[in-house]
């Protein structure tokens, strides 16, 4: 399309969030600021059309829409220090550090505000000249793979909130559940695509290792749609996997044959870190169950039964997850039961 037209359908913008070192779960691996930065430049010189952001998380939840939200959440958790006189940050940092608070818990908060953030990102632009105004429908896209998305069905299932990966998989616009701000930029749907659901982690890690890049571009992208640069001396090859942080891509090595893997104590990880370690072990000898399971996720939907039983089917003003609601103030049970909501945690 660039070639013959000198332009695309569609405007790209990459962001990476920096999470703080105290938000971040066991054996995440996050780049800080300077690291996620810096990536980033890598990505645009070898494509350089696109728009490229690093922003802090706390920063995106300080905005207003995500502030408000964040208050009315930490205020209604019995888990979290009420002083008026503790900024958002340590409010959030007193809740991870209650004592009640296990592994699966503690990365649950990490994953709702990072998901909160990226909702807040895709429904309002940075600046004047982000590509966001110009667009009339905003779209997440994440890169997950299909053994990422099998684990994160299974731990879903294991924690009842199911109906999570179901909307995630289900490449629908989902209702936002942030008191957004209403104007020509927000729309209050987002819709989320997994571009390789259906692509198992080895085998992206396969593409990567042989995949060479194009040679970064020495002409600006309105001049380089226009002007054929097949004169320009490339350079040496780089790999597709040059661009993939080398923490990350020794943890994808060692996980894709099922070895070199170390393990903790049980009762030390997550219901997630559990599943990511089943799945990345099976993925090499018994791929068909991977697949399976993200294909057939769409039996876990709510979708049907609005009129079985007493309770209706609700957003849950926290997580975002469909539940039955039965009078509970739009706040699902796993909610309830993890951040001490409208519970007593009291001894």
């Amino acid at each position: 399309m660039v070639r013959k037209t000198g332009r695309t359908s569609y405007a790209l913008r990459v962001v990476h969030v920096a999470i703080p070192p105290e938000l971040r779960f066991e054996n995440q691996s996050s780049l800080n600021d300077n690291e996620g930065s810096s990536l980033l430049d890598s990505y645009k010189a070898v494509f350089p059309r696109h728009d490229y952001y690093t922003v802090n998380l706390f920063h995106i939840l300080e905005q207003p829409p995500l502030r408000s939200w964040l208050d009315d959440f930490l205020t209604s958790s019995t888990l979290s220090s009420p002083s008026s006189t503790l900024s958002l940050k340590e409010r959030v940092y007193s809740l991870l550090a209650h004592k009640s608070l296990d592994a699966t818990v503690r990365r649950d908060v990490t994953s709702l505000l990072l998901s909160k953030c990226l909702e807040y990102i895709s429904l309002h632009p940075f600046s004047a000249q982000d590509p966001l105004r110009q667009t009339q429908k905003a779209v997440v896209l994440l890169g997950s793979s299909a053994t990422r998305l099998a684990a994160q069905t299974l731990s879903e299932v294991a924690k009842g909130k199911s109906t999570n990966i179901v909307s995630l998989l289900s490449d629908k616009p989902t209702s936002s559940t942030l008191p957004t701000i209403v104007d020509e930029t927000t729309t209050g749907d987002v819709e989320v695509i997994c571009l390789f659901r259906d692509v198992l982690r080895k085998d992206l890690y396969s593409f990567a290792t042989c995949a060479v890049l194009p040679p970064p571009s020495t002409l600006s992208p309105s001049v380089s749609s226009s002007k054929d640069t097949t004169d320009h001396h490339p350079g040496p090859e780089r790999l597709l996997s040059s661009l993939i942080p080398p923490h990350q891509l020794s943890s994808i090595s060692n996980n894709t044959d099922g070895t070199g893997k170390k393990f903790r104590e049980i009762k030390t990880l997550s219901i997630d870190e559990l599943c990511e370690s089943y799945f990345s072990d099976i993925e090499a000898s018994f791929p068909g169950i991977v697949s399976n399971v993200v294909r057939t996720v769409g039996k876990l939907s709510l979708d049907g039964q609005t009129t079985h039983g007493s309770g209706r089917v609700e957003f849950c003003s926290v997580c975002g997850s469909r539940f039955k609601d039965e009078g509970m103030e739009r706040v699902c049970e796993r909610c309830r039961k993890d951040f001490g909501i409208g519970v007593d945690t009291r001894i």
